[in-house]
């Protein structure tokens, strides 16, 4: 199943004379515990997301992470094809503040406290084998921040108790593309303490950069940019590289801008290039 067919195939309408098999997607909601537990109550919001999995049983599941101003659905339709033809179900949550998940975005700390509790998820609802957790912008800065979330968070100055690291809950793989390290770069601490995503003038500086998450990280990572990305400039990759101890791989994408994949440019390669990294 190629990109064009997998779209076709979660469009799927019954009485079409379409020969692709139908991928419908499950709804799922969970509550966004951790975060309630790290930054209080009113963080604690409803997350939305899909589920695609495959006709087949599977113990793999691919977590796709969308960027800013998007949602699950639109990421899936650009790069689900790739898991999906792997043989992996698709988990694509709605990050806080955008599609139907409730809150406000948060530039990738309180999402990676998210993303661990649809980690957890998976585990209680499936029998999980192995986890890729995909992030394109906003979702590889999150991926940044879960990558050695554990160690992280047990070494910041407030305490949300004992988190399983990685590696334990089957993560194998991590891919950030176009992504960042730190908040600063976006805006002033002023803005994050008035957008209310649960930072403060004495925290903002430890949870604002995922520096310290990669140096924990246990799990290999591909990082992707395009030389041309003048929105998250290349140096965020080079720091990046320098903060991880995992096993990392890079690709400088030539010619390129910010999340070029979602502009339908050099997909085949794209695709070639993370099996390469997953196999």
């Amino acid at each position: 199943m190629n990109r064009e067919e997998f779209v076709r195939a979660i469009k799927y309408v019954k009485g079409k004379t379409d020969k692709v098999l139908p991928v419908t997607p499950q709804q799922v909601w969970i509550r966004a515990e951790l975060a309630e537990k790290f930054a209080g109550e009113k963080y604690g919001v409803r997350l939305w997301g899909r589920i695609y999995k495959q006709k087949e049983p599977s113990g793999k599941w691919a977590i796709i992470l969308h960027p800013n101003q998007l949602d699950g659905s639109i990421i899936t339709n650009n790069i689900g094809y790739i898991y999906y033809e792997l043989g992996y179900h698709i988990l694509a949550p709605d990050l806080r503040g955008f599609g139907k998940s409730e809150g406000r975005v948060a530039m990738g700390f309180l999402e990676s406290l998210d993303v661990y509790d649809w980690l957890k998820k998976l585990h209680a609802d499936y029998k999980v084998e192995q986890v890729i957790v995909h992030g394109l912008s906003l979702g590889g800065a999150t991926v940044n921040y879960l990558s050695g979330l554990d160690t992280f968070m047990e070494n910041g100055p407030l305490k949300v108790g004992k988190l399983q690291a990685l590696p334990e809950l089957h993560v194998t793989r991590l891919i950030v593309d176009s992504s960042y390290v730190g908040m600063k770069q976006f805006a002033c601490k002023s803005f994050f303490i008035w957008s209310g995503i649960g930072l403060t003038k004495d925290n903002f500086d430890y949870y604002g950069d995922a520096s310290e998450s990669l140096r924990h990280s246990k799990t290999p990572l591909m990082i992707i940019h395009g030389k041309k990305d003048y929105f998250v400039k290349m140096k965020n990759a080079d720091r990046i590289e320098e903060c991880v101890n995992a096993d990392c791989r890079r690709w400088n994408v030539e010619g390129e801008g910010h999340v070029f994949v979602l502009l339908g440019r050099k997909t085949g390669e794209y695709r070639d290039r993370i099996r390469e990294f997953l196999e």
